[in-house]
């Protein structure tokens, strides 16, 4: 078939080949652009990861079922990690290589973690019976016996000579670690204990209950010193001041105060989240700052000599992020590490800017718990995926 001559109309054939070469044009015009769009997307997130100042470091496998805490060893060389499948474990942080496995207890593990020099670790959970262990071992040195509910918390005193447990049965208890005996029984509150936390210096116990009080205690008595009242529904989460000097208890009736510890008066009352129950709170490592977590996701930064609000951030506040789970400081005061419950990312915020500086995403179910290495390397995230990973900032 040549070529029709000049003036004549072009016969339909010919027309249908003009018109896919027209079109094969078209295509392969829209299919360059689109290659080139996707590869500046490529190039684009390739960009963001590596301006991402986390990385994962090691993906610690082994626990058949979330992980509840999750912790540094005090030299920073290890991670301790406690799951509802009833066991501990450690491993080395460096490598993410599996160390010890802790098995003993009967039912769901809520936490762990260790003596301040690192030579002992405190399991406990939904069995009513903490238990002591030999860090590089594994072999159980005491079972706590006598509480008659579930073991909220438990935590070594600062020289580790003592261990403290708060219970669902009401009471906090003090233990010795290496023989497992029984000390002292903090019996005044009417409703669970929920935390039971030393002073910086040993010497006193603060108590958080669901009765809506929060009580300090001598730690070498038992004897109760102040019973701090004013919340109106039950107190989640108390702690002293790095000075010692204060007390921080958030509550479900959407409110936290800030209490003199000697006196027991108000110094703030400081009200957040509108009707959300606070959940978490916690003091800066140097004292100056506090933060409030809000079962809603909201993270509020304030000074803590004027209870003025430094930042807000809002961590995670989707409504499939679930309530919030965590919210920790750095250990030079100057980011804030989240977790919520539904999100399957961690994320880390600049208190100065109150911007989100990292968005730490890998897991494949929501992030429970978190935490800082002691120099602030590294951080440490729990799932409900079974799995912790180690990030390393770069």
């Amino acid at each position: 078939m040549g070529i029709p001559p000049i003036g004549r109309r072009p016969s339909s054939s010919v027309r249908s080949w003009r018109a896919q070469v027209a079109h094969g044009k078209v295509l392969l015009v829209l299919l360059v652009s689109l290659g080139s769009a996707c590869l500046a997307l490529l190039l684009y997130l390739a960009f963001r990861a590596s301006r991402q100042p986390w990385r994962i470091e090691s993906r610690l496998v082994g626990h058949t079922g979330g992980v509840n805490a999750v912790s540094f060893s005090p030299s920073g060389r290890h991670v301790l990690t406690a799951s509802v499948d009833s066991t501990a474990r450690t491993w080395d942080a460096a490598t993410g290589t599996p160390l010890v496995t802790f098995s003993g207890h009967a039912r769901d593990l809520y936490g762990a973690c260790y003596s301040p020099d690192g030579t002992q670790i405190v399991t406990y959970g939904r069995d009513y019976e903490p238990r002591v262990w030999d860090a590089e071992t594994g072999t159980c040195e005491a079972v706590l016996s006598g509480h008659t509910g579930v073991i909220r918390q438990a935590c070594f005193s600062p020289t580790g000579e003592v261990i403290v447990t708060a219970s669902g049965d009401g009471t906090a208890r003090l233990w010795n670690p290496g023989s497992g005996e029984q000390l002292g029984l903090l019996g005044g509150h009417s409703a669970r204990v929920r935390v039971a936390r030393f002073s910086p210096d040993g010497r006193r116990i603060v108590t958080a209950s669901e009765d809506h009080t929060v009580g300090v205690w001598d730690a070498s008595t038992g004897r109760s010193e102040l019973v701090l009242k004013g919340h109106a529904e039950r107190v989640v989460d108390a702690s002293f001041s790095p000075a010692g000097d204060l007390v921080l208890s958030t509550s479900m009736d959407s409110s936290a105060r800030v209490w003199d510890a000697r006196t027991g008066e108000v110094v703030h009352l400081l009200e957040h989240g509108g009707w959300h129950a606070v959940v978490r709170g916690a003091f800066s490592p140097g004292g100056e700052l506090a933060l409030l977590g809000s079962v809603n996701g909201i993270v509020t930064v304030l000074e803590v000599k004027t209870g003025a609000t430094v930042c807000v951030l809002d961590a995670h506040t989707s409504f499939s992020s679930g309530p919030l789970a965590s919210a920790v400081f750095s250990p030079d005061g100057t980011r804030v590490l989240t977790c919520a419950g539904g999100d399957r990312a961690a994320r880390v915020w600049d208190i100065g800017t109150g911007r989100c500086d990292a968005v730490l995403a890998g897991h494949q179910e929501g992030v429970l718990c978190v935490g800082f290495s002691p120099d602030g390397s590294r951080i440490v995230t729990g799932s409900e995926d079974g799995t912790a990973f180690i990030w390393r900032r770069r």
